[in-house]
Formats: C-alpha cells, sequence, structure tokens
C-alpha cells in the first residue's frame, strides 16, 4: 500500500511538472505570435503587422522561407487561380468562373455521344444543352450526364416492351379461352365496331395507353359490334345523319376523307356509305 502510495505522488508530481511546462510553453507562443519577427521589422507596410497578418506571417523564420512557401504555392494553383464564386457573387463572377472551368460559349457547342438503340430529339438535346451551360457544366460533365439518361431511358424502354409483350400474350391467352375457335372473327368484328364507331383517332389512344390489348376493352368492342348490326352501322354519316340525309356537299367532303382516296386506309363501309349517297342523289334527279 506504502509503495503504490508513493508511485502515485510521484506521478502527480511529474503531471504537473509536465503541465507547467505546457502552459509555460503555450504562453511563450502566445507572446511570440504577437511579435513582430526580426526580418519583417524593416518593412515599412503595416498592415503586415496587424494581429491577423501575424498569425499567418509569423510562421516563417525569415524571407527565404516564406519566397519558398509563395513559390510552392504558384505551382500548385497555377498562374490564374479559379476563385470560388461567393452565395451574393455577381452574374459576371459566376460567368467567369463557369468559363475557367471549362463551359462552352454557347450551348450548342456541347458535344453528345450517341446511344446505341436510342432515338435522337433535336429539341430534347437543345433544352438539355441549354439547362446544362445555365449550370455551368463542363462538356465532359454535360455528356456523362447525357449518357446517364440516354442508357436508363433505353434500359426503360426495354422494360416497358417486355411488359407489353408479356400483356400482350396473357391477353391473348384469356381472349382465345374466352372466343374460342371464333377468336379470329370476334377480334375483327371487335376491330370493325372501333373504328367505324369511334374512328382512327380513338384507336390510337388506346394503343398509345395500352388499352387496346386489354381483354375487357377487346370484350366490349366485340359487344358493341354484336349490339349494333353492321347494316345500322353503315347508314351512319360522319355528321350523324343517315345516309339518304346527305347532301352533295356533305358526299364531296368524305371523299376526301383517307378512308376513301387513301387505299391505304380504305374502309369498304365508308366506301360503300359515299356512293350510296351518290346513288341516292342520282335516283332522286330523275
Amino acid at each position: 500500500m506504502t509503495l503504490m502510495a508513493g508511485n502515485d505522488q510521484t506521478q502527480d508530481q511529474t503531471t504537473d511538472q509536465d503541465q507547467t511546462q505546457d502552459q509555460t510553453q503555450d504562453q511563450d507562443q502566445t507572446q511570440d505570435a504577437g511579435k513582430v519577427p526580426e526580418w519583417l521589422s524593416d518593412v515599412e507596410d503595416a498592415d503586415l503587422k496587424s494581429e491577423d497578418a501575424l498569425k499567418t506571417l509569423g510562421r516563417f523564420k525569415g524571407k527565404g522561407e516564406l519566397a519558398k512557401s509563395y513559390l510552392e504555392l504558384r505551382t500548385k494553383v497555377g498562374d490564374n487561380p479559379i476563385k470560388l464564386p461567393g452565395k451574393d457573387a455577381s452574374p459576371e463572377e459566376r460567368e467567369a468562373f463557369f468559363k475557367a472551368l471549362g463551359r462552352p460559349e454557347k450551348p450548342e457547342e456541347y458535344q453528345l455521344t450517341a446511344v446505341e438503340g436510342v432515338s435522337g430529339n433535336e429539341e430534347m438535346d437543345t433544352k438539355f444543352k441549354e439547362t446544362v451551360h445555365q449550370y455551368g457544366l463542363t462538356p465532359a460533365q454535360a455528356d456523362g450526364v447525357h449518357l446517364f439518361l440516354a442508357n436508363y431511358a433505353k434500359e426503360w424502354q426495354g422494360q416497358q416492351a417486355e411488359a407489353t409483350k408479356a400483356m400482350y400474350a396473357e391477353s391473348e391467352k384469356a381472349l382465345k379461352k374466352e372466343f374460342g375457335k371464333d377468336y379470329d372473327t370476334n377480334i375483327k368484328a371487335a376491330d370493325n365496331a372501333l373504328n367505324l364507331v369511334f374512328g382512327e383517332a380513338v384507336g390510337k389512344k388506346l394503343i398509345a395507353a395500352g388499352l387496346h390489348i386489354d381483354p375487357d376493352v377487346v370484350k366490349g368492342f366485340f359487344k358493341l359490334s354484336q349490339a349494333v348490326s353492321e347494316s345500322k352501322l353503315r347508314g351512319i354519316g360522319d355528321s350523324g345523319a343517315p345516309s339518304d340525309e346527305l347532301t352533295r356537299e356533305d358526299l364531296e367532303e368524305m371523299m376526301k376523307d383517307p378512308r376513301y382516296c387513301d387505299s391505304a386506309h380504305r374502309d369498304p363501309t365508308f366506301v360503300k356509305k359515299v356512293e350510296a349517297g351518290f346513288q341516292r342523289l342520282a335516283a332522286s334527279a330523275q
């Protein structure tokens, strides 16, 4: 117990001595920091002897050490160091900063790498270049962001195509089970009902929404084809009037319709409607 106690007392004394030495060194350093180094004493500029300046210059032992430090700094930052604009920087300062980083002068100077399988869009590319130019991206940064977005879009489109393919297969399976041997006939009847009643524009919208392969939608148009006989559909004009009420002007306008004049989109029922209208006019003129 006595030996241990004696050892503790010795350690306490040593610790006190160390703390005293540290305090003395701190005091000396504080005093030295406020002193003007001898090598700076002959400099007349008072700003170089201010308290703030001495916090930096006081670290050097002489002019030679200061000069060496300056040369090392110049080697690191170069002749034209880039100044980071602050939050209150002017537009001119920000422009100078972006230019120093390597941003091109004009948005159209960016070169975007094409990605195989992704169709280009000139309007979107122009907007993209204008946006990255506004935020100061370098050519390499802009192209990197472009490649990321293009490859992401390519991957997403591939996933969507696979999902649509799987949905189509499921829909076809369900409809074949529902229609049996009449599958092809009923699908054609549903298509005819869609085209005759709603027209090509609605069909395109259904395709865009992915509803053209939905079993419930297909069965709905098939039921429509059953509910409304083709003879009644044939008698409906674009104006909603029966064919026997169509005027010559109506019929001439209908002849300009792709369903009549375009062989790629010709609709036999629509053609017959026009012909029937002219036949009625010819008969009434006799």
